[in-house]
């Protein structure tokens, strides 16, 4: 696309440059500017009259020309009526009858004496000897009797109108220069050259008025005498011919259908000069850039629009040429704005055919690779002739998006009818599909969520670590294919609810071998993990738990004698107590994982007065102290009664255990927040030894204890605190132990509050 998009720039450029230097244009800007003089012609100053030899005249003195003395005359008149300045625009460059020509050299000379006189030269052109035109001067008499003299050459455009003028002529170039008649006249005046007037060669475009707008008078009515002399008084006054058939008619911009006589023109120059509003053909650098810039913000565009769009900066781009082409003529600057119109019209219509070959061609090439590449559904059918090759490639186009609509429909299908939850992501993380089963998720529109924070809030919080892990190192590997990740297969989890999920995730990349994307799919393991939990359990309470105790007893019951009976009955009995209570937290483990949870309103601060009690005879006997500080007054907790009551007796029995003598356990109960969720804070301060740190990670795992550090006289075994856990999980709260600066544990247990118990 930049190839195509080069090639019409420089050619569409090089056109435009090539229409602003050689100008063949020129008809088309000669139009516009005609328009422009038309609608707006220029003001006919009040002091300039023109003396015509009008039909009038020449049928009162007969044919052209007129012997000179008609003209010494007319000049004996304009000398009484004491014009400001005057120019004869007639001819003068051979000699007449002697008499004649000394009398109109006397009429001549007796006018200058009073305001200034200007008398044309002729100039033929191509001159003798190399020169560009020979100056053909007035009789020698009347030229000397005259202030100025001047050139009268009127050029012609191709197109038969006269738009331009030259106010100086120069025979090679440097030398020889040769005034127009009108800028003679305006020096002999006595006024300086304008700031204005273009350079000597450079053609001016005066300002026309309309036809006829000028002042004009017959000539025979001046030479009669019948015109006033105070009607002349102060003006400037152009004699010349304007006569139909005598020759000296041309087309101007501000006529339509008339055409406008030489001496009307030289008064329409002497206005400009008067008014000093020439307009000067901008300078090439400036027409230039006015051709190209218009064309290359259009090409620009191209790469921003749509076609209709397009369109539309095609017209305003061609109106704000033309608009500028049209404010500037008031400055005295005409800017051609054909070549940037024909630029702009001609980009379009070339980008576009090459557009529509380039997308011609990148179908086909694309059908081509459809039609090898054929799917598994079967292909639509054919029914169409084709009208010609794009509306052939249009139909096909059509039949492959129909193939590929069926498709996506079949596999969105499939997607959506697997029995596990799936989730299709971006390669950001963005979720971009999901099947029906991913209801599990709580959302009602997964798509546009992001696969981080749906994960996050569905993977309980002790399991979202591993989770996160196996996200972040998913997508950090950036793989080019699924061989070459080095991430785990799957990974396990627990949700909020306490299911168990295991989830893979696979790669989605296209023919080119580009990462498009992942999928996750989840399985529920709950059953398997659970079923398989409950067979290692059953290994382990059968291997351990229970034959510790049993065990105990026998070696007991070995080494009695009849001394010591008492105390080996006494030791028998919590042997066997030790038992019963080792049963009855694997028969609460097994019902917990096999029965529904029934909560109800549990008063949180009696539960933990009944659980301290149960262990004060234990505190009791080795004179420890159990302080209570509720901050929660009557708040309820949803929970299981007998689960949640050994839960937290086993955590009060545990700070007892490893407490030493005469010493203080603190239980303070209080309000905790999380976001939007009210919840209760359990916290058990002991003064013992801690936890020692290699195993404080693993304390609520089975068989982990601290026993080699415990103070009392029954030694634990490493269940207690895995069913707390599992207690305080399955009620929705989370548990910790870390060890206490000054020495000691602090048990933290978080629980949801009932609101609505605790208000009623």
């Amino acid at each position: 696309m930049w190839l195509e998009w080069s090639v019409v720039a420089l050619t569409v450029s090089l056109i435009a440059a090539i229409a602003t230097w050689t100008g063949w244009t020129a008809r088309a800007d000669n139009l516009f500017y005609d328009v422009n003089m038309q609608l707006a012609p220029a003001d006919a100053p009040d002091d300039i009259v023109i003396v015509a030899i009008d039909e009038t005249s020449l049928e009162q003195y007969g044919r052209w020309p007129w012997p000179r003395h008609r003209h010494t005359q007319l000049l004996g008149e304009l000398t009484e009526a004491k014009p400001r300045a005057a120019a004869l625009d007639i001819l003068f460059t051979e000699p007449s009858n002697a008499d004649d020509d000394a009398k109109f050299a006397q009429a001549i000379a007796a006018f200058s004496d009073h305001a200034p006189l200007a008398i044309p030269s002729q100039l033929a052109a191509p001159g003798r000897n190399g020169q560009r035109f020979d100056l053909i001067p007035p009789v020698t008499a009347l030229a000397q009797a005259a202030n100025a003299t001047g050139h009268v050459n009127t050029p012609i455009d191709t197109d038969g109108s006269v738009r331009r003028t030259f106010l100086c002529l120069t025979k090679d170039g440097t030398n020889g220069r040769v005034p127009h008649l009108i800028k003679s006249l305006w020096l002999a005046d006595g006024q300086n050259e304008r700031k204005l007037w273009p350079e000597c060669e450079r053609p001016s475009m005066p300002r026309f008025a309309a036809p006829g707008g000028f002042t004009t008078i017959s000539y025979a009515s001046v030479a009669n005498g019948h015109v006033p002399a105070a009607f002349f008084k102060d003006r400037f006054v152009l004699v010349g011919v304007t006569a139909q058939g005598l020759g000296d008619q041309y087309n101007v911009p501000s006529s339509i259908s008339f055409l406008m006589p030489g001496v009307e023109i030289n008064a329409n120059i002497l206005g400009s000069v008067i008014r000093d509003d020439f307009i000067a053909t901008a300078p090439f650098w400036l027409r230039l850039m006015f051709g190209l810039f218009p064309v290359w913000i259009l090409l620009t565009l191209l790469w921003r629009m749509k076609p209709w769009q397009v369109i539309m900066c095609v017209g305003a781009l061609g109106a704000t040429v033309l608009i500028t082409s049209l404010a500037l003529l008031p400055l005295g600057i005409w800017l051609a704005p054909t070549p940037a119109l024909s630029a702009i019209a001609l980009v379009y219509p070339l980008w576009g055919w090459r557009r529509l070959q380039a997308t011609s061609d990148y179908m086909e090439s694309e059908l081509q690779t459809i039609d090898k590449n054929a799917g598994p559904l079967p292909p639509p059918t054919r029914n169409f002739e084709a009208a010609d090759i794009v509306t052939l490639q249009a139909e096909r186009l059509n039949l492959a998006i129909t193939e590929l609509r069926d498709l996506q429909r079949l596999v969105t299908n499939s997607l959506r009818s697997l029995p596990d939850p799936t989730l299709v992501a971006d390669p950001e993380g963005e979720i971009l599909l999901s099947n029906r089963a991913a209801d599990i998720f709580d959302r009602d529109d997964l798509a546009g969520k992001q696969i981080m924070t749906i994960l996050e809030e569905f993977a309980a919080r002790s399991d979202w670590p591993r989770v996160e892990g196996f996200l972040q190192q998913r997508y950090a590997d950036e793989p080019q294919n699924d061989d070459s990740i080095s991430s785990p297969p799957y990974v396990s989890f627990l949700n909020r609810h306490g299911r168990c999920f295991a989830m893979r995730c696979s790669s989605l990349f296209t023919a080119q071998g580009d990462l498009r994307g992942h999928i996750f799919y989840l399985a529920d393991i709950t059953e398997i993990t659970n079923a398989q939990n409950e067979r290692e359990e059953m290994i382990e309470f059968l291997s351990h738990d229970m034959r510790a105790p049993q065990a105990a007893i026998l070696t007991l019951l070995g080494q009695s004698n009849h001394k010591n009976m008492t105390e080996t009955k006494d030791r028998i009995a919590r042997h066997a107590r030790h038992t019963l209570s080792l049963a009855d937290s694997f028969v609460d483990m097994a019902r917990m994982k096999s029965d529904a949870f029934e909560p109800e309103p549990i008063l949180l601060g009696d539960l933990v007065s009944e659980a301290m009690d149960s262990v004060w005879p234990l505190a009791n006997a080795r004179k420890i102290t159990l302080e209570l500080t509720n901050n929660i007054g009557e708040n309820f907790v949803l929970g299981e009664h007998n689960g949640l009551f050994r839960a937290i007796a086993n955590l009060l029995d545990n700070a007892v255990k490893y407490s030493p003598d005469n010493s203080v356990i603190n239980i303070g109960l209080s309000r905790l927040d999380l976001g939007n969720e009210p919840n209760v804070r359990i916290e058990i301060s002991d003064s013992g030894p801690g936890v020692a740190q290699d195993i404080l990670a693993q304390l609520f795992t089975k068989f982990k204890n601290t026993d080699e550090n415990s103070l009392g006289t029954i030694k634990g075994i490493g269940l207690g605190l895995y069913y707390t856990a599992m207690v305080i999980r399955r009620h929705g709260g989370e548990i910790s132990i870390e060890n206490r600066k000054q020495g000691g544990t602090n048990v933290l247990v978080i629980l949801p509050l009932d609101e609505t118990d605790s208000a009623s």
